[in-house]
């Protein structure tokens, strides 16, 4: 297995920690204003979806990482 530079791991990790922390302001943001529980529902999807896909590129790119 060929080691990465820990500093790209580093900022792949500080970009995945902003994008959960975006994820999650949208989610509250759509939560306050939902006014009915179909919105809330759909809130709560969009942020599963969020986080799975955010979880996703994350991985792939720690994976595709390109030997020091």
């Amino acid at each position: 297995m060929e080691v990465c530079n820990v500093s790209d791991e580093k900022l792949i990790a500080e970009g995945y920690e902003n994008l959960i922390k975006t994820v999650f302001s949208q989610f509250y943001q759509a939560t306050i204003l939902a006014k009915t529980p179909d919105e809330k529902s759909r809130a709560e999807q969009i942020f599963q979806t969020g986080i799975v896909f955010a979880r996703q590129v994350r991985d792939r790119a720690l994976a595709i990482l390109p030997p020091v």
